[in-house]
Parts: C-alpha cells; structure tokens; sequence
C-alpha cells in the first residue's frame, strides 16, 4: 500500500490498540475516529470468540454515528482465511467488502488457506489477493480525501458486471478482474450477490442499471442452488440478465457474453444438461456464447467491449442503408 499510495499512511494493528488502552488509556471510540479503513480478519474460530464479535459490533457502532460523506463508503474490508456461511457471520459484517485469502479443492471440495510459509515465500495466489485487497483500500482513502487514483476506473468509467462462478473458475474471474480494472472498466457487483433468490434479483437488477455487458464464466460444476429458487446460484445470474434484457420497461440492454472452457468436463448430470440447454437456448438478442480456451476468450472479450464502449462512428453514406 505504501508503494501505491501518494500519501503518508500510519498502520495501527489490534495489539497496538490493547497497548494504548492498557498503557496510555485511550478510548477505542477516539481511535476509531482517527481511523479512515478497517480490516478485520474472519475465521470460523473467530466468529465463535464473543469478546471478538463484540469488538466488531462496537467498532460498526461507531462507524454509524459518522454522518459525514465518508459513512456512504465502504470502509471496512472482510479477509477469510476460511469460509464462513453468511448466517454464521456477524450480522453487522454482512453487507462488507470481502477477499478470500483461500481456494476450494476441486478433487475433494475442502478449502485450502493460501499458504505464507512455502519454500519460496507466500503462495502467489496469496500476492495476487492482497493486491486486490491493497489496491482497493488506497481507492477508497483516494474517495476519502477528494482524489482520485491515477489509471483506476473512475464512476463514469464504463461498467461490466462479472458474475459469480463456481469455484473451480475464481481463479480465473480474478485474473478477468484484474484485467478489466487496468484496462479501466468499473467492475460490478462491488459486494457480494445475496443467498436468497429475491435479494439476489434486486441486487443484479441494480447492477444491470449502470452496466454495458455482463460476463459470465462458467465450469464443470452446476453449482448451489439460490435459497427459494429451483436453479443454481450460476443458472440463475444469467437467467436474472436475460429477463433483464427481454423487458419491456428496461430504461438499459447490456450486452450478455457467456464463456464456456473449450475442453470443460462437466462432474455431474445436471451440469451436462444445462449446459446443453443453454447453447441451444441463450444464443439469442445481445446474448453470445462463446466456446474457447481463457486466454482466446481475453482477447474476444476485449475486442467486444471496445466495439460496445467505444462504437465506431458511422460514415455518413452509411446511415440510410
């Protein structure tokens, strides 16, 4: 952070505020005050720890008396070490920005924390995420202090909603991410998609409002099923997008692009079948399904976001035909 960020950043970390509690009596309230960004670590042995989740909620407290501008802004960043349920969440921690510092095993489903002590140093996948997490935080203190980022997506940038995959594709939808946000796309959603089925459609709704496509990547698994819903958290981000597009009274039409591994070995039944039904189905108004290796699909998508953000102008003899 120190390396991206113009200005001089002071870091103050959990066994620095117990000392000037114990040592010098300061009030955990004043220092908060001082403090522009929060980032909290979440385990599932952390969220068992009452004194620690009342650690948070004190802290979340405090952040709702801010009435100022900075209050509109996501201020605090969530790190899993590993997964935890939303349910079983702090509930005041629900609605934060998240990075997760882990990867599901694709063989066998458990998660793996990224590891810090390898041979040669922290996972690179570990850099990659703190990256995401340290560009980020400089973005919001950027917001805080009236500045912007040099060669980061401002608000009127154009917007490309990535959907959620599963997770044998995070990998990769965090590579995409990356990408797109130096190219300088704004990426959506900012927060996570909600669990239950209405949430979720509200929550993509406003997300479609401000984007000109959606990207959709998809792997070998069919995924969860959405609470109250009969489709898969996957199955149903682009169906959410298709009703989007097909209505009447959409004041906007992103463009839908549906990426498929060329060499995909789909794990089980439901996953085979679906996506069978979606290349014969979804191929339709503004929506294209493109089946390719990940590095092609880059420089496809790329070349069709430029034609969608920046359409060439028409020669005038061209108009009337």
């Amino acid at each position: 952070m120190k390396r991206i960020s113009d200005k001089n950043l002071t870091f103050l970390t959990h066994d620095d505020l117990r000392v000037r509690q114990s040592v010098l009596g300061e009030n955990p309230g004043s220092v908060f005050a001082d403090t522009a960004i929060f980032v909290i670590i979440l385990s599932p042995e952390y969220v068992r720890s009452k004194s620690y989740i009342k650690e948070l909620e004190d802290l979340y407290s405090w952040l709702q008396t801010d009435k100022s501008d900075a209050e509109k802004l996501h201020r605090i960043f969530k790190v899993f070490t590993q997964p935890v349920p939303l349910e079983e969440q702090p509930e005041c921690m629900r609605n934060e920005l998240s990075y997760n510092f882990y990867e599901i095993n694709r063989y066998n489903k458990k998660p793996v924390t990224f590891d810090l002590n390898g041979k040669d140093g922290p996972d690179e996948k570990f850099w990659s995420k703190l990256v995401d997490l340290s560009y980020d935080v400089t973005d919001i203190l950027s917001e805080l202090s009236g500045g912007t980022n040099k060669g980061r997506p401002l608000k009127s940038c154009p917007a490309v909603f990535l959907a959620e995959t599963t997770f044998d594709q995070s990998e990769n939808r965090d590579k995409l991410r990356r990408e797109l946000q130096y190219l300088g796309y704004r990426m959506l959603p900012v927060l996570p998609i909600p669990e239950e089925a209405e949430k979720a459609k509200h929550a993509i709704d406003q997300c479609l409002m401000e984007s000109s496509v959606t990207v959709h990547l998809l792997g070998s698994w069919y995924g969860d099923f959405i609470k109250n819903s009969k489709l898969s958290f996957i199955d149903f981000q682009i169906k959410a997008v298709k009703d989007y597009i097909s209505a009447k009274d959409s004041p906007h039409k992103p463009y839908q692009i549906i990426w498929i591994p060329n060499d995909i070995k789909p794990t089980d039944q439901r996953q085979s079948l679906y996506l069978k039904r979606l290349k014969r189905d979804e191929a339709q108004y503004l929506t294209e399904i493109i089946e390719t290796p990940f590095e092609v699909f880059k420089t496809i998508l790329n070349t069709r976001l430029n034609e969608l953000t920046n359409p060439p102008a028409k020669p005038l003899a061209g108009k009337n035909k």
